[in-house]
C-alpha cells in the first residue's frame, strides 16, 4: 500500500481514540502533585516522574493534533525533516509519526 489516502481509515480512528485518552489523563492528573499526599522524603522523585510523564503525554498530544490536521491537508505521511514519504508500516504502527526512520534516529542523536 503506498497510498497514503488509504491508510487514514484505518489510522484517523486510532489518532482521534489516543487523543481523548491523552487529553483525559491530563485533565485528571494534576501536573503539579499535592505535596501532602507523599511523604517527605518521597515527593521529589514522584514530581519528577510525574512531571515526566505530563510532558510526553503533551508532546504525543501534540504530534497526534499535528496528524490529523496533516491528514485535512493531505499531507499526511510526509516527513518534516526530509520530505520524503514515511514507510506505510510506521504509520499504521505509529500514525502520529511525523518523521521518517533515518530523520528520527538522526533526531535522537542530536538531542
Amino acid at each position: 500500500m503506498s497510498n497514503k489516502e488509504e491508510l487514514v481509515p484505518i489510522c484517523q480512528p486510532v489518532l482521534e481514540s489516543e487523543k481523548e485518552r491523552l487529553t483525559q489523563w491530563i485533565e485528571s492528573h494534576p501536573a503539579v502533585l499535592p505535596r501532602q499526599e507523599y511523604e517527605k522524603g518521597n515527593y521529589l522523585s514522584v514530581q519528577e516522574v510525574n512531571t515526566g510523564n505530563h510532558k510526553i503525554s503533551r508532546d504525543r498530544l501534540e504530534d497526534i493534533n499535528f496528524a490529523l490536521e496533516s491528514m485535512g491537508k493531505g499531507i499526511w505521511g510526509i516527513c518534516i525533516q526530509c520530505g520524503e514519504d514515511i514507510p506505510d508500516e510506521r504509520l499504521v504502527n505509529t500514525p502520529w509519526a511525523n518523521l521518517c526512520v533515518p530523520c528520527k534516529e538522526r533526531d535522537k542523536k542530536n538531542k
